[in-house]
């Protein structure tokens, strides 16, 4: 009898073991599997998206607010310490724009001459070192933020007429007032912007600034509006102005009919 080489036992024993071993699942996904995991990634992404955009924007708002905040404050803060100081003259304060601080109307444009920022942008700088006039009440201030020399945006700046004590309501030159309001309203500003402004404070539902009230305006609002009060402390002129506020004069009375 013939003896059988030995690499025909082994090939005839792999072949064995084949057979008997478990045939194994087809691998992937079918394309019924596919379109549901795509539909469900899709929904999902549908679902969250959204708020994540709101989160993003509404943070972009409350910041750019909290900066039009600081810019109102710290310009008011500055007016108040030169009057308490008494190191101010009327060209160091804003333009008198009326006597009602809430009524005063809104900017008309912008000054191209100031730009107050923290970085070294010529000779632009707002406060000027010696004015020698105050800013117009109806022209905004342009405000760098971030040094750049770029403004973000831009400030109207504006008090009442005051009170002038009687001692010097005759005077041919009189002095700045003893006491006065002082109003700031700081706008978004993009350079070469065309729109109007508004007085109202903004509302901050992702407009960016701009008045949602009506699709027919086109006003560009305040992010922030301060009204507050400067007295020149410590004197008995500015004793005069604080009582003639608590006690202010009757209006005229009315002409008669002819």
């Amino acid at each position: 009898m013939a003896t059988r080489p030995p690499y025909l036992l082994t090939l005839r024993m792999l072949l064995r073991l084949r057979s008997h071993a478990p045939a194994l699942p087809d691998s992937g996904l079918t394309l019924l599997e596919s379109l549901v995991a795509i539909v469900i990634v899709a929904i999902t992404l549908a679902t969250i998206t959204p708020p994540i955009f709101l989160a993003t924007a509404t943070r972009i708002q409350s910041r750019r607010a909290e900066q039009a905040n600081q810019i109102a404050q710290g310009e008011v803060d500055r007016i108040r310490t030169l009057v308490e100081r008494q190191d101010y003259t009327l060209n160091t304060i804003p333009t008198a724009a009326g006597t009602d601080i809430q009524a005063v109307a809104a900017p008309g444009g912008v000054n191209p001459t100031l730009l107050m920022s923290a970085g070294q942008c010529g000779n632009t700088r707002y406060p000027p070192t010696n004015p020698t006039a105050p800013v117009p009440a109806d022209q905004l201030i342009r405000v760098d933020v971030d040094g750049d020399c770029t403004p973000e945006y831009a400030m109207q700046v504006f008090r009442t007429q005051g009170c002038i004590p009687n001692e010097f309501a005759s005077s041919v030159t009189p002095p700045a007032p003893f006491a006065f309001d002082i109003g700031v309203r700081v706008y978004s500003y993009t350079p070469g912007q065309s729109r109007g402004y508004g007085t109202q404070r903004a509302s901050l539902k992702l407009t960016g600034g701009r008045n949602d009230l009506s699709v027919n305006d086109n006003r560009l609002n305040p992010l922030q509006t301060l009204y507050t009060r400067a007295v020149r402390p410590n004197s008995r002129s500015s004793m005069e102005c604080a009582t003639r506020d608590a006690n202010p004069a009757p209006p005229p009375p009315p002409t008669p009919n002819p």
